[in-house]
């Protein structure tokens, strides 16, 4: 029998997730019995196991990922140098040089709060939608958040991502300052600013799997 953590939570159907740690996880409704559950996870244990060993491939990818094969910023792909006679991070059209001895994790931080407060402010005017702060966090597994009071955070790794999927990412949380939850209001809210978000959110899954995300993992 294949292992798994068991989460319960308020939905109407049993879920199956492979976790970014190549770990299963089986998402319940409260009350469904643990045969059932036992039953649906056989059922699909073939795809867990195909699941699973595609997640440990890319995982082991990322282990041996090295800077020296190039960073992403903003969804492009630069070579990274040090430069002991520099003070200050400079992004060239193909490299990225930073002072020898900065940390290159500080560096997108920096640039994720230059750029998302403002992209948020854009995006937030154009489509009128309310917030109250914007603040980035280092947060692996949720790009961004929004609480009940409307207070927006990032983490700084989506500044990989090309500017549309940050897009997508920035629309994503201002629509929960409207619907907190995932119901069909909310993903409505989402289209009306973003027709063609599905297609951008399959990208970010497919994004958040290579090897130049997961080495900050």
């Amino acid at each position: 029998m294949i292992e798994y953590n068991l989460v319960h939570s308020r939905r109407r159907t049993i879920g199956i997730y492979i976790t970014r740690d190549a770990a299963v996880e089986v998402r319940a409704p409260y009350g469904v019995s643990k045969k059932a559950i036992e039953r649906f996870v056989a059922e699909k244990q073939d795809w867990i196991k195909r699941s699973l060993g595609r997640v440990s491939k890319i995982n082991e990818i990322a282990r041996t990922y090295d800077l020296s094969d190039g960073i992403l910023f903003l969804g492009r792909k630069y070579s990274l140098s040090r430069d002991e006679n520099i003070k200050k991070g400079r992004l060239t059209e193909e490299a990225l040089v930073l002072p020898k001895e900065s940390d290159l994790v500080n560096w997108y931080k920096e640039q994720a709060k230059s750029f998302l407060p403002k992209r948020t402010g854009e995006l937030a005017e154009l489509h009128s939608f309310q917030y109250a702060s914007v603040k980035i966090n280092s947060a692996k597994t949720r790009w961004g958040s929004c609480s009940s009071k409307k207070n927006i955070n990032y983490s700084w790794r989506i500044m990989l991502f090309e500017k549309d999927l940050i897009d997508y990412v920035i629309i994503h949380e201002l629509a929960h300052t409207k619907e907190l939850n995932h119901s069909p209001r909310f993903w409505k809210t989402v289209q009306d600013a973003l027709p063609n978000y599905a297609e951008r959110r399959r990208r970010i899954k497919t994004l958040q799997r290579s090897p130049e995300v997961m080495f900050f993992d």
